[in-house]
């Protein structure tokens, strides 16, 4: 009976203990040009397939921007990236735009849409880019560190 009773506590309580161990986001400048910032999470990069990395990165603006179909000011977004070093290319997995008081005002899952359409890379990894920036920081992050490989 103690027994059973140990293993329903340690079920019971595990969930929540697990859950107060994840990682915090650990934002890291990758970017500045004064009205633009590029940031990267380096806490949650994931290296899979030797050669994928995801990432999110995070653009904030000084001034804010007006985007089709979105009413309110966008202040801040941030974006799930598929990058390929290899290929020198990347995907948009996921988009979060921001407005004032880092209110969610909308967000796009393109995931799905990745898969059914069999596509992987979308776009170049542009010169001067914030995909530019996100790769180059990444990259310089994995060179540095050791992190656990899917």
């Amino acid at each position: 009976m103690k027994y059973l009773f140990c293993v329903l506590f340690i079920l019971e309580t595990l969930p929540g203990i697990l859950s107060s161990q994840e990682k915090t986001a650990t934002w890291v400048i990758v970017k500045n040009t004064g009205d633009n910032i590029i940031q990267a999470d380096f806490s949650t990069v994931k290296v899979k397939e030797k050669s994928d990395i995801y990432v999110w990165g995070l653009q904030s603006v000084r001034q804010p921007l007006k985007i089709e179909g979105i009413r309110e000011d966008i202040y801040k977004i941030k974006t799930y990236y598929l990058i390929n070093p290899e290929l020198n290319k990347y995907s948009i997995l996921k988009v979060i735009y921001y407005g004032s008081s880092n209110r969610v005002i909308r967000e796009f899952n393109y995931a799905d849409e990745l898969k059914k359409q069999g596509a992987r890379y979308n776009y170049p990894i542009l010169p001067g880019s914030e995909a530019e920036a996100i790769y180059k920081g990444t990259v310089k992050y994995l060179k540095e560190s050791i992190i656990e490989k899917n």
